[in-house]
């Protein structure tokens, strides 16, 4: 709201001064001459006091002198009626005297206003806007409006500045008609502290033979006045510089210094989302201790203002992530054993952005077959990052996941998984199955007899009882051994044997020839083994080795040579056992009739045959003599009989010659 202020006047205050100086002079006579009037009525000489003041004094001392006359005997009426005529007098002429001099003061006051009327129309009417800023400070640039009621003369100003720099100018005129407005050139002001004085300027003029010619400059309407001026708010610097307040680990300090060239900075504030935190003049030492939530960042407010009520404000956006992200993976635990398919799922969670989030799947699957893929199909939503992992195949499975925020905090996780499907796999075991052996014992190192991925519990059984590896069993006959095993995954494999333990020697069959006996005919002689299992190894005629192909269960040989023979046979069985016999006889010529009888006769009453036995020694064997019953004589002599009846026959037709056949 703008406030006129109108020029003072010199004459103006003169005429005021005059006219309480005439109405207090007529008052100061009145009461003289009521105080002379009462002095000549009271004759006792009572009233002592000065008169004098004012009327309302006059007539309080009045009042006194009448209470007297009251108090008087009634001897002097007359005088009292002559003193109330007097006094009435005084008064109506006491009255006519203050009226003529109203009216003269009318008169007066009238010449006064015309007087000034005419001064007024030379005179300025200047408006200046209000400061609207703080301690007198304009902080928008003040306007001054000039008016006057003549055109006469001109405006001119000084602008007296803060460095005593001053600069004169004229104002233009604005406007038409008999009031004129104008207003000071805003363009002239400056920051800081500043005197503007207005003037109308006005040429004196002198008429000289026909001529009007200048005179001197007449300085009238002069009107000053100091102004402050600031409307530049302060200037606000931080540091660290704001565009280095990016995401930060850790809550940190920034420095805010504020400058002000005019009236000088009256107080800095910072605020923290909304909260004040720091408050100081010029520079203030800052701390944020807030935190980041959902990426949105943390905001800092710089409010400077200066003493004249400018403000000015900067903000940043700061960054503050405490916490790294956390890895979560669901559905199976570290150094988990199954034999089931296991579907994972792979969790970040980060409260505010993930920069990055990945991970890599590796299988191992035996010593050499290796695999190794990356982990995608990631999802975001607004604090997780999600993927779902299955494992399908056997082997042996690490998962290594990290992630890692925009302040750059890292996490990582790992996750070891076996997923076997298979039971364990059981060696050796099988080939022990339908073996003969001459003894029992289990030399293979478990490592190696049981096989899997995981660790493996196990169990060996002979014939039902525990059997311990390393341990010797040279029981005969038929065995069972159980191997049993179970794995970390519950997996159980299990694996039989069947065998025997034999550590008796084959036994071989001689037939076609008896030990030391003696043929006349060819021999055809069969070996075998007792056992189809069993096996001939090798064979001698003589303590010469024959040539055979492979190893046979049986052997056959034919000789027809005269001569003395010794068959020697080594055999083996199935368990590794081996046996060496041998077989003598001989071949000879055949012999006559009456020979062949008597030989007959001499074996009719106990023959000694050489062969094998069962019950009797394997490895010599021991003779066995026959009783011949009735029937083996009657078929001796007619053995004889014919004997005789061939040997007749024999002489009558040549003999043939003997042949012999090289035994196979």
């Amino acid at each position: 709201m703008d406030r006129k202020i109108r020029a003072p006047h010199g004459k103006k205050r003169e005429g005021v001064w005059k006219k309480a100086g005439m109405i207090f002079c007529i008052i100061v006579c009145f009461l003289m001459s009521l105080g002379a009037e009462g002095k000549g009525v009271v004759k006792s000489g009572e009233m002592t006091g000065e008169m004098g003041g004012s009327d309302s004094a006059g007539r309080n001392r009045m009042e006194v002198l009448e209470e007297d006359l009251r108090q008087q005997p009634s001897g002097i009426e007359t005088g009292k009626e002559d003193w109330q005529e007097e006094k009435d007098r005084k008064e109506g002429e006491g009255r006519e005297e203050e009226q003529e001099k109203e009216n003269q003061e009318e008169e007066n006051q009238e010449e006064e206003n015309q007087e000034e009327a005419k001064e007024r129309e030379k005179e300025l009417v200047v408006e200046a806007s209000l400061p609207d800023g703080k301690g007198g400070y304009y902080r928008t640039l003040p306007e001054v409006k000039i008016s006057r009621q003549t055109r006469e003369g001109t405006i001119r100003y000084r602008l007296i500045r803060e460095d005593k720099t001053e600069k004169e100018g004229e104002i233009p005129e604005g406007g038409e008609g008999a009031l004129t407005e104008m207003k000071f050139p805003q363009q002239e002001w400056e920051e800081g502290r500043q005197t503007l004085i207005l003037w109308r300027e006005d040429k004196e003029s002198t008429e000289k033979e026909g001529t009007e010619e200048e005179g001197n400059s007449k300085e009238t309407g002069r009107w000053e006045r100091e102004f402050l001026i600031d409307t530049v708010p302060p200037q606000i610097r931080l540091l660290p510089q704001p565009e280095l307040y990016g995401w930060r680990k850790e809550p940190f300090a920034f420095t805010a210094y504020s400058r002000d060239t005019g009236s000088g900075v009256e107080t800095t504030i910072c605020f923290e989302n909304g909260k004040e935190i720091k408050r100081g003049r010029e520079e203030v030492k800052g701390m944020v201790t807030g935190e980041s939530v959902e990426g949105l960042p943390i905001q800092i407010l710089i409010r400077a203002e200066d003493l004249a009520g400018n403000i000015q404000e900067k903000g940043i956006e700061a960054y503050v992530d405490k916490k790294p992200p956390t890895i979560t993976i669901e559905g199976g635990e570290d150094y988990t054993i199954t034999s089931r398919a296991l579907e994972l799922t792979c969790t970040i969670t980060e409260e505010n952005r993930l920069k990055e989030a990945g991970g890599v799947l590796e299988r191992e699957e035996g010593k050499e077959q290796k695999e190794k893929v990356e982990i995608e199909g990631w999802k975001t939503n607004k604090k997780d990052t999600k993927t779902c992992v299955r494992l399908e195949k056997d082997g042996k499975y690490q998962i290594r996941l990290w992630g890692e925020d925009l302040a750059g905090h890292q996490a990582k996780k790992e996750l070891h998984v076996i997923l076997d499907s298979q039971n364990p796999v059981i060696r050796y075991v099988d080939q022990l199955n339908g073996s003969c052996r001459k003894k029992f014992v289990w030399e293979y190192p478990i490592e190696d007899t049981i096989e899997d991925m995981t660790s493996v519990q196990y169990v060996m059984e002979l014939d039902k009882r525990v059997y311990a590896a390393g341990e010797e069993v040279t029981e005969e006959g038929r065995h069972r051994l159980t191997v049993t095993a179970v794995d970390a995954a519950g997996n159980t494999g299990k694996a039989q044997a069947e065998f025997m333990i034999d550590h008796t020697p084959p036994v071989v069959i001689w037939e076609g020839a008896n030990e030391e006996g003696i043929y006349e005919k060819a021999v055809n002689l069969k070996i075998r083994t007792e056992k189809m299992a069993d096996r001939i190894r090798r064979v001698w005629i003589n303590g010469e080795l024959q040539k055979r192909k492979g190893k046979k269960e049986r052997e056959d040989l034919r000789f027809q040579d005269p001569g003395t023979y010794k068959v020697t046979v080594e055999a083996e069985d199935t368990a590794g056992n081996t046996s060496v016999q041998t077989r003598s006889f001989s071949v000879v010529q055949r012999a006559g009739w009456l020979k062949r009888t008597i030989r007959s006769l001499k074996y009719s009453k106990g023959e000694e045959v050489w062969q094998e036995n069962k019950n009797s020694n394997r490895k010599t064997g021991k003779p066995v003599k026959r009783k011949w019953n009735k029937i083996v004589w009657t078929a001796g002599i007619c053995t004889l009989v014919w004997g005789i009846w061939g040997t007749v026959l024999y002489k009558k037709r040549k003999k043939p010659a003997h042949k012999r056949e090289d035994a196979g």
